[in-house]
């Protein structure tokens, strides 16, 4: 990757900072470090005029620069090459966007946390935004520290959803992108690289209405596994070496994929992400953003290419 951008606050772990500097020295190229940077009491009322605002503006933005550099030095030290950019803006996740866009970055770093539950249901966070808007790689670190012989894992659905009983609607396959990104990832840390495929034969609140239109659920369960069997397998084959360790499990992905990150030690989870309307998004939302605090590693979010800010 010729270019990323690493998101960073002051109160950015050292941990997640460790971690992005091992990320962006595997993987080599340019590193932009921004910072988003706006306080509403600046802005609002009438405690300044219009130039005293202005330089208002500037000496938090030079202060929060200089913050910024004494933090990355402290734990960074000067071995890896970054350039820092802090900008007064407004939402934060249009702003990571649109800097994104103009270096022209293939990742976006973010160090994440998780997300009081209101808050994550009644307002959309910045996280929610980036899955869901980005158009190019994304990746959510958190605070734990990574083991010692890293493990890489993609968690894909090969089903395309058309051809599957689903509420949502007909979108692309992204498992080949999805499994190209953990290869690509798992080569260059290095790390252990396995791929996952949850098998939910009965989608969350289909019950009813398939109780009313498949007279044999037995035999509908039977057909739906061979026909996810079949296209988990060829997807492997496609994308990846035979020797590529593999898990298809039956259950729903939001309760089952937690359970596999601890049992099989993953350290970064490979999942794809399409964006929802406005209106649907905090109701529904995608897989990526119903586990991204239920995993216990962090998450590299890949997208189909035809997301919507």
């Amino acid at each position: 990757m010729k270019k990323i951008l690493l998101v960073v606050e002051p109160d950015t772990t050292k941990e997640a900072l460790t971690k992005a500097k091992i990320i962006a020295s595997r993987l080599g190229g340019d590193l932009y470090v921004l910072n988003v940077l706006h306080d509403p009491k600046v802005v609002m009322g009438h405690l300044f005029n219009a130039e005293q605002r202005e330089s208002v503006i500037a000496n938090l933005v030079r202060q929060r620069t200089e913050a910024v550099h004494e933090l990355l030095t402290e734990v960074w030290g000067e071995t890896l090459p970054w350039e820092c950019h802090v900008v007064w803006a407004r939402p934060i996740h249009r702003a990571i966007l649109e800097h994104a866009r103009i270096q022209d970055v293939q990742l976006i770093i973010k160090p994440t946390s998780e997300h009081a539950f209101l808050e994550r249901v009644l307002f959309t966070h910045v996280d929610w935004h980036l899955i869901r808007g980005a158009d190019r790689l994304v990746l959510f670190l958190k605070n734990q520290a990574w083991g010692s012989a890293m493990h890489v894992m993609a968690a894909i659905d090969p089903v395309h959803p058309e051809s599957s009983i689903d509420l949502q609607l007909p979108v692309k396959d992204i498992s080949p992108k999805i499994l190209q990104a953990a290869h690509t990832l798992a080569c260059q840390l290095p790390a252990e690289i396995s791929a996952v495929h949850i098998f939910d034969p009965v989608p969350s609140g289909l019950m009813m209405e398939l109780d009313a239109i498949v007279a044999d659920y037995e035999q509908f369960k039977l057909s739906a596994q061979r026909k996810h069997r079949e296209s988990f397998e060829q997807a492997l084959q496609h994308d990846l070496e035979k020797t590529v360790h593999s898990h298809f499990i039956e259950g729903e992905p939001v309760t089952t994929l937690p359970d596999v990150v601890i049992n099989e030690s993953v350290d970064i989870m490979v999942m794809g992400a399409v964006a929802h309307s406005s209106f649907d998004s905090p109701f529904i939302g995608s897989t990526a953003e119903a586990v991204l605090d239920r995993l216990n590693c962090d998450l590299l979010i890949v997208h189909s290419g035809d997301q919507r800010d």
